[in-house]
C-alpha cells in the first residue's frame, strides 16, 4: 500500500506542480500584457496632451481667422463707399467734360476765336 500511496502522491504532486506552472505563465502573460497597456496609457496621454495643445491652437487661429475676416470685411465696406464716391466724381468730371466739349465745339461751329 505504501507504494500506492506514494505513486498516487506522485502523480497528484505533478498535477499540482503543472497547474503552477500553467498559473505562473498565466501571470507572467498577464504582467506583459499589463506592461503594454500601461505604456499604451502613456503614449495615449502624451498624446491627448498634443492633441489639446493643437486643439488650442487650431481655436486660436479660428479666432485670428474670424478677427481677419471681420477686418476684411470692414475695409470692404469702405472701398465700396471710396468707390462710389469716385465714380460719383467721374460722373461730375463726365459730365463738366461734355458741357465743355459742347461749348468748344460751338465756338468752332460758329467760327469763332478763342483768343
Amino acid at each position: 500500500m505504501a507504494e500506492s500511496n506514494g505513486s498516487y502522491s506522485n502523480e497528484r504532486l505533478d498535477r499540482i506542480e503543472k497547474i503552477v506552472e500553467v498559473l505562473a505563465g498565466v501571470q507572467m502573460q498577464y504582467q506583459d500584457e499589463h506592461r503594454i497597456l500601461l505604456k499604451s496609457q502613456v503614449l495615449m496621454s502624451d498624446n491627448i496632451t498634443k492633441l489639446t495643445g493643437n486643439f488650442t491652437k487650431l481655436t486660436d487661429n479660428f479666432t485670428k481667422l474670424t478677427d481677419n475676416f471681420t477686418k476684411l470685411t470692414e475695409n470692404v465696406t469702405k472701398l465700396a463707399g471710396v468707390v462710389n464716391a469716385l465714380a460719383e466724381r467721374v460722373d461730375t468730371v463726365n459730365e463738366n467734360m461734355n458741357a465743355l466739349i459742347k461749348i468748344v465745339d460751338g465756338i468752332i461751329r460758329k467760327g469763332g476765336d478763342l483768343r
